[in-house]
């Protein structure tokens, strides 16, 4: 009854209604556009050893913000030549002098990085903060530049670098067009087939824009407006044509625009609450997982889900009533007289309702069997976080990506980071040292970055290149190898005279619990792009 009486109350206030509803848009556009957007992409995954490595990386290095890559190819002699060698340092050193930023030289040092021609090295770029300010990505770019007449080149990529752009909507638009002409044909009316488009839209419009104003107030992943857009657009169309096709229909029965309004409501009203409730209490479960990237991208998209069954209730009805008569059916012809003894005509939906209960049994096992194989290359389905080898050909971070590969191999995109704790070591810098022989000895190891305790000589930090980039099996074999190993490791450096237990620290304890010597043994990692 409640939603039958709306019907009512909405047909007295249309007019206001809709004022209400495009006030609302205006002023979340309006804000969202002057606050701008600020997402934050930080992946957080809590209780997973990985997790416990960055808490390390960020706790007892202040390894805390994202991470770029300088690849400087040599165009004459080697990388190493006295003036090449010059200039590499300098490069380093100037971005290293940025405000927020810091960079090293990659030449120096124990472990230099030189690819097999002797041609490349990697200048590693460390940020303080995951989401740097355009005009900083701007200022690494002009200091990692080589001066005029430089034999070197440089390409710039990494985290940092990502593609930012805003994707095509040419596909939402050729989806709505053909939505539209789908409507055209189902209603026969080109003004009814644009309502639940329309309406939809502004369901689109209101949940995106306050999507981006949240974002100033918690944090959001750029890609909860997505997940967002999707379903606003998908429920709010289906939605909308709930209602409004049953609205039509009570007309071209012959009742006003109010009564007819109010019964759309009052029946297939109900279907869009429960239907929304349905799924809105689904993508709330995503909060479940305790990931906090999927629990923003559920609670974004039913938010997105709720709006779009508030607009199918209200702003809906309230067009739709200030339309009034014109979207009244035109009349049906009356049918030709049937001639006597000639049997009616069976239609298409008659026959197939016939023909898939004539066997309940077999209906069913065909369509399990088709679902069946449909399924099926899930079954092979590989999952992984995507990096700059899924970005655009032509943007900066790919181009990046694809050459450091050609140069070095896929796995200097992707380095891991292996975290130990030595507070009880007389000698950490041996201890690392120690440390980063037995990991460099591990199949699908190509090369350790580096190996250096932190400065309180608490923790010692081991970073490796993979054989493979991220999104292939070996790392995740290499990661878990690294894990098995941890326990001998700590067993043969524990005997080592000047060396320490290595222990793995615990994500659910602080850091003082790491010196605890009952924390279980073993090490703890984490992918970092360094």
């Amino acid at each position: 009854m409640f939603l039958f009486h709306l019907g009512g109350r909405i047909a007295r206030h249309r007019g206001a209604t809709v004022a209400v509803w495009f006030l609302v848009l205006a002023a979340l556009i309006g804000g969202s556009r002057t606050l701008g957007t600020d997402y934050d992409d930080t992946f957080v995954l809590p209780g997973a050893s990985s997790q416990a490595g960055q808490d390390v990386l960020a706790e007892r290095y202040g390894l805390t913000g994202t991470s770029g890559q300088v690849l400087v190819t040599a165009g004459a002699g080697t990388i190493s030549d006295g003036r090449n060698a010059d200039e590499v340092a300098d490069l380093a050193t100037a971005i290293d002098a940025l405000d927020d930023v810091s960079a090293g030289n990659p030449l120096v040092g124990d472990y230099p990085v030189v690819s097999d021609d002797q041609r490349h090295t990697i200048i590693q770029v460390r940020f303080a903060s995951q989401n740097p300010e355009d005009h900083l990505l701007d200022e690494v770019t002009d200091a990692a530049t080589p001066a005029a007449g430089s034999d070197l080149d440089t390409s710039i990529g990494g985290d940092a670098f990502k593609d930012s752009s805003e994707p095509s909507r040419v596909p939402e638009l050729l989806g709505l067009l053909v939505s539209y002409v789908i409507l055209a044909v189902t209603f026969g009316s080109l003004l009814a087939a644009g309502m639940p488009i329309f309406s939809s839209l502004v369901g689109v419009g209101v949940t995106l824009s306050a999507v981006v104003v949240i974002t100033h107030v918690t944090t959001v992943s750029s890609s909860a407006p997505t997940l967002a857009e999707m379903l606003g657009l998908a429920v709010g169309i289906d939605y909308a044509l709930f209602i409004l096709s049953r609205h039509r229909r009570n007309l071209a029965d012959g009742h006003s625009p109010t009564e007819s309004m109010s019964r759309a409501l009052a029946t297939a009203g109900s279907a869009v609450v429960f239907a929304g409730a349905t799924v809105v209490i689904a993508l709330i479960g995503l909060t479940v997982a305790g990931i906090p990237v999927l629990t923003v991208m559920g609670l974004a998209a039913a938010g997105a889900v709720s709006t779009a069954v508030l607009v199918a209730l209200t702003l809906l009805p309230a067009i739709a009533l200030l339309l009034g008569e014109r979207l009244r059916p035109k009349p049906r012809r009356a049918p030709k007289p049937r001639r006597k003894g000639k049997p009616p005509k069976v239609g298409f939906g008659t026959r197939w309702v016939r023909a898939v209960t004539r066997v309940p049994l077999l209906t069913i096992a065909a369509v399990l069997v088709l679902l069946g194989l449909v399924a099926l290359p899930a079954a092979q389905l590989d999952l992984a976080l995507p990096d700059n080898s899924t970005a655009p050909g032509e943007s900066q971070a790919r181009q990046t990506y694809d050459e450091i590969t050609a140069a070095f191999g896929a796995g200097y995109n992707s380095p891991l980071s292996v975290t130990a704790d030595i507070i009880t070591s007389t000698d950490p810098t041996t201890t690392v040292d120690d440390l980063a022989t037995k990991v460099s000895e591990v199949p699908d190891v190509v090369a350790i970055l580096q190996a250096t305790p932190n400065p309180g000589a608490d923790t010692g930090l081991v970073a490796l290149i993979p054989r493979e980039g991220q999104t292939a099996e070996s790392p995740a074999d290499l990661v878990q190898e690294l894990r098995d190993r941890g326990p001998q490791w700590e067993r043969e450096l524990g005997r080592v005279p000047g060396t320490a237990q290595v222990w793995e620290r615990r994500p659910a304890e602080s850091p003082h619990d790491a010196r605890d010597p009952r924390v279980a043994p073993g090490v703890s990692w984490s992918f970092v792009a360094r």
